[in-house]
């Protein structure tokens, strides 16, 4: 059955301008770190039984901040810093067609909750609709540390009905979404990323086969993980994979299912400095769906920087030399 051309742009672009929302909060570059290189390990008392045991942990060098752009890293960034990212993703194919985001995030009580607001901004049908999208405005909370054996934050998002449904821009409702993401350091050289969430929008807008306007609740699910290699302090490529089990409003005004699996390479660089962060990426997401594939491209652009002094809050330029 073909798809009904405007909401099948919107669940596309929605998710894609949105995309900042997979990538906020990853700060591990902020991590205070020792002068070598190496891993070490310090020794932690624990109490079993009421007999004190010795367990090792080991602290490892420090990873590029943005380290995945589809996934969301679980780690929240230091207090009284404001983390900016801008991403745009780019599809030739079958009509030429862009989205584009920027969000904005801050932290509170010592770095465990995270507020933010997303724009979103697209270009669809080779330029010629254009417009913004659906506001979201996400709150988060980090339960877990990287003390422990993973870091665990999930996340709420609220998105508001800004954006025009009738060009693809916006679903013509308001909605959530709830993410967990999990982020575990497992050697060195490896960070691995696993998210799990679901999107619900109650009151979808579109249209049946005689042109009327027609509401839906819409539910879709969210799987997805990531796999990011420290080449260099400065350079990390990456690999990630999202499914989306997503819904829609067909052309006959009826809801229909379906599944999308997208593969995504990239890099992630960075220059740091004192108080400020500068993190470009680039990636190839190559989405697969009804059959069909497509290649895109994804740009990404992030800075941070500090707005009050805090003990733990230095961007360090990291002067160690090492490859």
């Amino acid at each position: 059955m073909k798809h009904q051309p405007t909401l099948t742009k919107f669940t596309l672009f929605a998710a894609l301008a949105m995309m900042p929302l997979s990538i906020m909060s990853q700060n591990l570059a902020m991590q205070p770190t020792d002068s070598s290189d190496a891993a070490k390990s310090e020794t932690i008392s624990t109490k079993k039984s009421g007999i004190k045991k010795k367990k090792e942990r080991k602290e490892y060098s420090e990873m590029i901040a943005d380290d995945s752009y589809l996934i969301e890293n679980a780690i929240n960034i230091e207090p009284g810093t404001l983390h900016t990212i801008t991403s745009c993703t780019s599809f030739r194919s079958p009509t030429k067609d862009m989205a584009c985001g920027i969000t904005q995030e801050t932290s509170f009580n010592g770095g465990r909750q995270v507020i933010s607001y997303s724009l979103p901004y697209s270009f669809l049908d080779s330029n010629s609709i254009r417009g913004n999208g659906d506001v979201a405005i996400t709150f988060r909370h980090q339960l877990t540390t990287e003390k422990d054996w993973a870091v665990v934050s999930p996340r709420f998002t609220a998105f508001l009905p800004t954006g025009d449904h009738s060009k693809g821009m916006g679903s013509g409702s308001a909605g959530f979404q709830f993410n967990l993401p999990v982020t575990k350091r497992l050697s060195e050289y490896f960070l691995a990323t696993f998210n799990s969430g679901f999107t619900f929008v109650p009151r979808a807008m579109g249209e049946d086969a005689d042109g009327q306007t027609v509401r839906r609740s819409l539910v879709s699910y969210n799987l997805g993980g990531s796999l990011v290699w420290r080449a260099h302090r400065n350079f990390h490529p990456m690999i990630e994979y999202a499914e989306n089990f997503g819904s829609e409003i067909n052309e006959l005004g009826n809801v229909s299912r379906y599944n999308e699996h997208v593969v995504s390479p990239g890099i992630g660089l960075a220059w740091k400095f004192k108080y400020l962060r500068v993190s470009p990426g680039f990636a190839v997401p190559i989405s697969f769906r009804d059959g069909e594939f497509r290649t895109g491209y994804l740009f990404y652009f992030a800075f941070e920087h500090v707005l009050r002094k805090h003990k733990h809050v230095v961007i360090a330029a990291d002067d160690r030399g090492d490859k």
